[in-house]
């Protein structure tokens, strides 16, 4: 049997944790209907990342690649909501 790559992935090096402030504005961009594709997309990465899921889940989630996703988790770490901005 060949074993599920989701189930290999390791830890994410960057753990989010969002304030309820945080939580509240990416849930609505999330839900937008006329905001940005990519920006939509972002929120989602971080939302995901927050409840716990790895860079390959959220990726195979979303339709993206793993570099994709921790590359916004890693932004969204560092400089918070202003990181998710282009």
């Amino acid at each position: 049997m060949v074993p599920n790559p989701c189930d290999m992935a390791r830890p994410a090096r960057h753990a989010i944790e969002l304030s309820g402030e945080e939580r509240s504005e990416l849930e609505r961009i999330a839900r937008a209907e006329k905001r940005p594709w990519r920006e939509v997309q972002r929120a989602r990465i971080v939302l995901y990342a927050a409840g716990g899921m790895t860079d390959v889940e959220i990726a195979a989630r979303l339709d993206t690649s793993a570099g994709i996703v921790g590359r916004w988790r890693r932004r969204f770490f560092e400089e918070r909501l202003q990181g998710l901005r282009d």
